[in-house]
């Protein structure tokens, strides 16, 4: 009977997504050299040879990349086993962590958390604020099982058959003024009216490049006057004059006072959010009505029409 180990088809896998040793090494907390020598194993137990020297790198042979087609089947074949086994394995409370960074976190998990409290209160939610490479490395050792984030800021899910990507919503950025700024009430307001303005970013690697590559593109820099740690503090800066702000409209479902949201003329500024779970748990009974809810979510605020 031949065998192989799935954790190596996943470190195979990984290395295929990633494209080297040291970045899957990373992403799943081991080290290059353990990395290398269980795809060296993997390759002496199906008698192929699946690496090969590319300068200082390596690179996947023609066998390693049938194999990996096979991996990402068997794989997502694991998971919902995984997933099947999930409410005789946790008791009668099955657990669901939803993660994800602030600029979409927070204006769509508390929302959806919420929901699932009244539609499913047999479902335990938690929810996790992290960075996109983390989460995405989070998703695949197994530790939470549904990211929410701006497709822009996922690439590593790209070609990755151990992730699916399902469309959420295409959200918009607004600008954010003081109530007083000169412009609060002119009849249009574009990036480049306010390129002699100091501005005010959300420390959201996403969110920041978003921003900044909008107002390179509209042909200034903006003056960056304040770097904060999160959407209500940037909207409390704004609202004290500190500066302004471009900010997703999901989170801008309630406009504190002292601040008016603007959608700046000419071509929208977007960013497509995306539910990421692994390959083979998209239909898990818990995994399956978080994204229901979201659709609930998005589609009770009006907001699939801003595509």
């Amino acid at each position: 009977m031949r065998d192989m180990d799935v954790r190596k088809l996943r470190l195979l896998s990984e290395l295929d997504a990633r494209g080297t040793v040291a970045e899957v090494a990373s992403s799943l907390h081991m080290t290059p050299s353990a990395v290398s020598q269980q795809i060296a194993a993997l390759g002496r137990e199906v008698g192929v040879q699946l690496i090969e020297p590319d300068g200082r790198r390596v690179r996947l042979t023609g066998a390693a990349k049938v194999l990996v087609e096979h991996a990402h089947n068997i794989l997502a074949e694991v998971e919902r086993a995984w997933t099947g086994l999930t409410s005789y394995t946790t008791g009668n409370r099955v657990q669901v962590r939803i993660a994800g960074h602030d600029g979409v976190l927070g204006g769509l998990g508390l929302d959806v958390a919420v929901r699932l409290r009244e539609v499913r209160p047999d479902l335990l939610v938690s929810l996790h604020e992290v960075s996109p490479d983390q989460s995405v490395a989070m998703l695949l050792r197994g530790e939470v099982d549904v990211l929410l984030g701006a497709e822009i800021g996922f690439e590593p899910i790209v070609g990755n058959g151990r992730l699916l990507a399902t469309s959420v919503v295409i959200d918009q950025f607004d600008l954010v003024l003081p109530a007083c700024h000169r412009l609060a009430c002119a009849p249009t307001v574009g990036l480049t009216d306010l390129a002699m303005d100091t501005w005010v970013f959300v420390n959201d690697s996403m969110c920041r490049e978003i921003g900044l590559a909008a107002c390179q593109a509209a042909g200034f820099r903006p003056t960056v006057a304040h770097a904060l740690g999160d959407w209500a503090t940037t909207l409390a800066a704004v609202r004290m004059g500190l500066g302004v702000a471009l900010v997703p409209r999901l989170m801008l479902t309630e406009l504190p006072p002292g601040v008016v949201a603007r959608t700046p003329i000419g071509e929208p500024l977007r960013h497509h959010v995306v539910a990421i779970t692994r390959t083979g748990t998209e239909q898990a009974p818990h995994i399956a009505v978080v994204l229901d809810t979201l659709t609930s979510v998005i589609d009770g605020r009006g907001q699939r029409d801003i595509a």
